[in-house]
Formats: structure tokens, C-alpha cells, sequence
């Protein structure tokens, strides 16, 4: 009794009674046992990549599964001898910002770790989530960067020395498509009687359909290789287009491309609801990371870079060539489409 009374008056002293003391014990002992058998962080996070691989709820495409796979590698050599219990903010932190790390990465790892606890937590632990509050990681970008017009020229006459790679070059050039996505087009895609290029949202990154039309240089480009079998021959043309970067003379940028579609188009129309809806990207990501600026002394050469009737040659035509604006369809085309023979395909 006297040791009861005891440690009631020390309970006392911090305001609490020996009752509410006692709780507070049986909850954070209770709170330890809970953690000490907690599933283990590289189970989970295999039993994470497993789910998203499969895609039983939501197909994930390939280059999205390897980025997740990665990332969960790697955070496996850092907490895989943890319980998930264990692992807290501070820990969560320590790993996003290690030493050596760039912001970019930085970032993408934030986006893992989150991905995997909202993963987690309904399935495996109710503990809490320590990626909730992840303070946000700000990426400087700089100038997007992009090709003048003699380069794009110099590009598609390499390209035509390697079999199959000009209208590949060309509908990420000209159209702004996506690598990934212009690895899935076929000649089907292709409508040469309006000049529009048609992608379902089965090909595209956002899962959401485009049609819109082509530029005159463009149509120009596909109808000169319209005998070729297949319009992507490769299922890997960024692989192939590498092939040409050592006899350019100048420097290979990261998705310049796309971001010279972007940049030479929005120059010519103004109009960066067009650009986004061709492009698949929201106007804040064109303006961000992808649309450069431009002299309008350049824009017409741009879009009067034109096959050559000779092999191995790229003209730029003196008289302007018009780039049609493009509007968006208000709901997907309900037309048959057309392969070169003009026989029809339905979808």
C-alpha cells in the first residue's frame, strides 16, 4: 500500500492520476508488442511490386512496373531488415535525401515511398503512415531544350539512311507524339483521306484518345514511305534512332523531339489548349517542360522540312507550307480507319 501511495503522489506531480498512468503504460507497451510483429518492410514491398505487376485492378504499363520494381529495390537494401512498424518519418527522409542524391530523384523516390504506404496501410498495417507527411521536394527546370531548324533537318537525313526510321522521326517531330506511343501506331492510325493521325487511349500514356491533323510536311514525310509494311518496323525505335547521334555534329537532348514539336508549334498557333490536347499534356506541363522559345524568323523552315525525291537528301522549301490548327474532337471518331490500301479496319 505504501508503494501504491507512493507512486500516486509521483503521478500527482506530473498531473495525472495512477489510473490514467497506468493506460498510458498498457498503451505503449501494447503499441511495441504490435510493432515487434509487424511484417517485415522487403516483404511487403515484394508483395507490392507482385500486385502492381500483375495488374489485376489497373494495367500498369512495362517502363511504369520497372520504375516501381526499382524502387522498391532499392528501398529494400535500406529498410529491408526493418518491421514496416519501425519505419518513420525521420527514416523515410534519411533515405529520400541521402547524400549525393539530385532533387529530380529526390523527388521520384518521395513519390515511391508514398505510393508503397498508401498501399500498404489498408491491406497490412493500420499503425499509421509515415509518408503522410512528407514535406514536398521543388525541382528547378531549366529551358526546355530543343533543335533548330537546320538540326531537325540534318536528323531526318540520317534518319533516312536507316531502314524504317524516317517516319518515326518524323510523327515525333512533326506531331509531337510521344516515343512510346509512336512505337504503337500502325498504318491504321493513320488516316491520309482528312490528314489525321488517330491515337486510342489503348496506345497512349494518359488512357485518353487524340485525333487531330496532320501538318502539310508531315503528311508529306508519311506518304513518302507509305510502301514500307509496317510503319513502326521496330518495336524499340528509340534504340534505333540512336544509331544516327554520332554523325549529327551536335548534341542528342533528352525528348527534344517532342519538345521542338512543342516549342515550333506553339510559335506558329499561340495556342497552348491546341498544343495540350495533341501533345497529351496538361498547359502547365507544355509550359514547364517542354515548350522552348523561338524566333518566328525560324518557324517557316521548320514546317517546310520536306522528303527528298532522291534518296539520302532533306530539303527546306522557300515558300511557306501551312500547319493546320487542330481541334479537338468532342468524342471519339466513330469512322472506320484506313491502312494505305484504303481498305477499311474497324476497332
Amino acid at each position: 500500500m505504501e508503494r501504491l501511495k507512493a507512486w500516486g503522489e509521483q503521478c500527482a506531480l506530473v498531473g495525472k492520476t495512477l489510473e490514467e498512468v497506468v493506460e498510458f503504460g498498457i498503451g505503449h507497451f501494447r503499441a511495441e508488442a504490435e510493432k515487434a510483429v509487424s511484417p517485415f518492410a522487403s516483404e511487403l514491398l515484394t508483395l507490392w511490386v507482385d500486385d502492381k505487376a500483375t495488374g489485376l485492378k489497373k494495367k500498369l504499363r512495362p517502363k511504369t512496373v520497372k520504375g516501381i520494381r526499382s524502387a522498391a529495390n532499392l528501398m529494400k537494401i535500406h529498410f529491408g531488415d526493418h518491421r514496416i512498424a519501425q519505419i518513420d518519418k525521420a527514416k523515410l527522409e534519411e533515405w529520400i535525401e541521402a547524400e549525393g542524391i539530385s532533387p529530380q530523384t529526390a523527388k521520384n523516390r518521395r513519390g515511391y515511398v508514398q505510393q508503397f504506404f498508401n498501399w500498404v496501410i489498408p491491406r497490412y498495417w493500420q499503425g499509421g503512415n509515415p509518408a503522410a507527411n512528407l514535406e514536398p521536394i521543388s525541382v528547378e527546370r531549366p529551358t526546355p531544350g530543343f533543335y533548330t531548324v537546320a538540326q531537325c533537318a540534318r536528323i531526318l537525313q540520317e534518319a533516312e539512311k536507316v531502314e524504317g526510321l524516317p517516319p518515326y522521326i518524323a510523327l515525333c517531330l512533326f506531331a509531337g507524339i510521344r516515343p512510346a506511343e509512336c512505337e504503337r501506331l500502325t498504318w491504321q492510325n493513320i488516316r491520309f483521306g482528312t490528314e489525321e493521325i488517330w491515337l486510342p487511349r489503348e496506345i497512349t500514356k494518359t488512357a485518353g484518345g487524340r485525333l487531330f491533323k496532320m501538318s502539310d510536311n508531315l503528311v508529306k514525310w508519311l506518304e513518302a514511305y507509305r510502301t514500307q509494311e509496317r510503319l513502326i518496323p521496330n518495336v524499340n525505335m528509340q534504340n534505333v534512332a540512336r544509331k544516327i547521334k554520332p554523325s549529327l555534329g551536335f548534341g542528342w537532348v533528352h525528348d527534344g523531339l517532342r519538345h521542338t514539336f512543342a516549342t515550333f508549334h506553339y510559335a506558329t498557333h499561340r495556342n497552348i489548349e491546341q498544343l495540350r490536347y495533341m501533345m497529351g499534356n496538361s498547359p502547365a506541363v507544355i509550359e514547364n517542360f517542354y515548350k522552348g522559345e523561338i524566333s518566328q524568323a525560324e518557324v517557316e523552315g521548320f514546317w517546310n522540312i520536306l522528303p527528298s525525291p532522291r534518296s539520302n537528301a532533306v530539303h527546306v522549301l522557300k515558300a511557306p507550307a501551312s500547319c493546320p490548327s487542330p481541334t479537338p474532337p468532342s468524342s471519339p471518331p466513330a469512322t472506320p480507319l484506313q491502312n494505305s490500301s484504303g481498305s477499311e479496319h474497324v476497332h
